[in-house]
């Protein structure tokens, strides 16, 4: 609970498509805000470790991602300003259902 408030709070993307990576998305239980990185903004994906899995609310909208055991679907993230480190979490790919469209989706701690 507490990573959803801070994600909200602090509008850290929650995914972007793999093959439109200079789009971002910001998403809470209710709404859906697309959006570009500021300048000297980046995420880094960290080597992939393990299986990712994705969360939903019962609308649809993005919850969580997760991370665990072995494999290639996620790892570590993190949000960085310049050389300043403003978060870290997780990224996971996961397949959309609806378009079959591949996207990284991030949980930030």
């Amino acid at each position: 609970m507490q990573s959803e408030k801070y994600q909200k709070n602090n509008y850290y993307p929650s995914y972007n498509d793999i093959d439109n990576f200079h789009i971002y998305y910001i998403e809470d239980s209710l709404a859906t805000m697309t959006c570009t990185l500021p300048q000297g903004d980046t995420i880094i994906r960290e080597a992939p470790w393990g299986v990712g899995t994705v969360e939903f609310y019962s609308n649809g909208k993005f919850k969580k991602a997760h991370c665990e055991k072995n494999g290639t679907t996620c790892g570590y993230a993190t949000y960085m300003r310049g050389t300043v480190v403003l978060a870290t979490g997780i990224w996971a790919v996961y397949e959309d259902p609806c378009d079959g469209s591949f996207k990284y989706y991030y949980t930030w701690d």
